[in-house]
């Protein structure tokens, strides 16, 4: 496992909250797949 800080943590965040959106719509859902990623 491999932690992410700084600018890295948030493209990767930014890029796994809109892929989650595309497919749910609740926003605990896509907060839990943003986390999910990191």
């Amino acid at each position: 496992m491999t932690p992410y800080y700084g600018a890295e943590a948030e493209e990767i965040a930014i890029r796994a909250a809109h892929e989650a959106a595309a497919i749910m719509d609740q926003q605990v859902d896509i907060i839990n797949a943003t986390i999910d990623e990191l």
